[in-house]
């Protein structure tokens, strides 16, 4: 299972056997970024559970719109498996506190995001920097 945000600051929860290549899948919708995911039995039943307890949150698109990442990583945290770390040979391991996505790591990726797309439709519209 695994929780994925991209540029708007929508999370993507979902089930893969490839955390790596089902990121890179999502290109075309737009960047991802990891943020964290577990290697676990039965995944497709603890997707399902998650998203049931996250529906009021669920857009049109099946991406999640919450304010804090912790809510859904409590809930990562209550299902049992074990941490995906993508440093280790694409094998599950228990990340270290560094190597995690925290919430203040995702904000600033969102502003930066943000901003460059401001910078990209200003010179879009034929703005300059000169």
């Amino acid at each position: 299972m695994f929780c994925f945000v991209n540029a708007h600051g929508y999370y993507k929860i979902g089930k893969t056997t490839n955390v790596s290549r089902r990121v890179n899948q999502l290109k075309k919708e737009g960047p991802y970024v990891i943020c964290f995911a577990k290697q676990t039995e039965n995944a497709n039943n603890k997707v399902k559970n998650i998203h049931s307890l996250l529906i009021k949150y669920r857009n049109d698109k099946g991406l999640f719109e919450i304010k804090n990442i912790n809510t859904i990583k409590q809930l990562f945290d209550l299902m049992e498996g074990r941490w995906y770390d993508q440093l280790i040979d694409g094998r599950a391991q228990k990340p270290k506190v560094s190597e995690c996505w925290n919430e203040e790591m995702i904000r600033q990726y969102l502003i930066a995001r943000k901003r460059q797309s401001v910078i990209d439709e200003h010179f879009k519209m034929g703005g300059s920097n000169i």
